[in-house]
């Protein structure tokens, strides 16, 4: 396998495990780093004072290694979230148009390699389940036309955002606590 489908692969990974439909895009963990330094050095920086980890996309199409760029930064008590933008824009104007990363806030990773734009990108939503089994609730999802693979480590199920109104309206019709155990779970009740 290419090393830049092993990337996407871990980068799609990481994007369905991490954070549910509900959870904030931000960090409150706050960096302190200044000076000139490969971006290797800066990410090892983030990590000490953070926790965040960083994983590189080593060898892109063009066989530039993002983690020697050399950078030049002035965070004092800067939120995570706000210097990765600052990176970001910084890395763009001065070193690399290509370049981009990625935050996984529930998984506090970082990853780092070239941008990527699907020609026909859906956004994907996922919810965690409660009370029903993701094989259930994906069969019935399925059952109504719409597709939903699952993740049963994390009973979740993913779907294409612009289905969400449908799919959220089976989630919350299905995923309920059962009061009697010999309802069929399948099958819509009768009004």
């Amino acid at each position: 396998m290419k090393t830049s489908n092993i990337f996407l692969s871990i980068v799609l990974l990481l994007f369905f495990f991490s954070s549910s439909h509900c959870h904030a895009n931000h960090d409150t963990s706050s960096i302190s780093i200044k000076g000139t330094m490969t971006l290797k050095l800066f990410f090892d920086e983030v990590q000490k004072q953070t926790g965040w980890k960083t994983i590189y996309n080593t060898r892109t199409p063009e066989k530039k290694y993002f983690k020697d760029i050399t950078v030049e930064v002035n965070f004092k008590n800067v939120n995570i979230t706000t210097a990765l933008i600052e990176l970001k824009k910084y890395i763009c104007s001065k070193n690399d148009k290509k370049y981009s990363h990625m935050p996984f806030f529930e998984t506090k990773t970082i990853v780092v390699g070239p941008s990527y734009n699907p020609p026909d990108y859906d956004p994907i939503s996922r919810v965690n389940l409660k009370h029903i089994s993701c094989d259930k609730m994906s069969e019935i999802i399925i059952q109504n036309g719409y597709k939903a693979p699952k993740d049963r480590r994390l009973n979740m199920v993913l779907f294409y955002t612009k289905y969400q109104k449908e799919v959220m309206s089976l989630i919350n019709k299905y995923d309920v606590e059962l009061i009697n155990s010999n309802e069929v779970i399948l099958k819509p009740p009768i009004y």
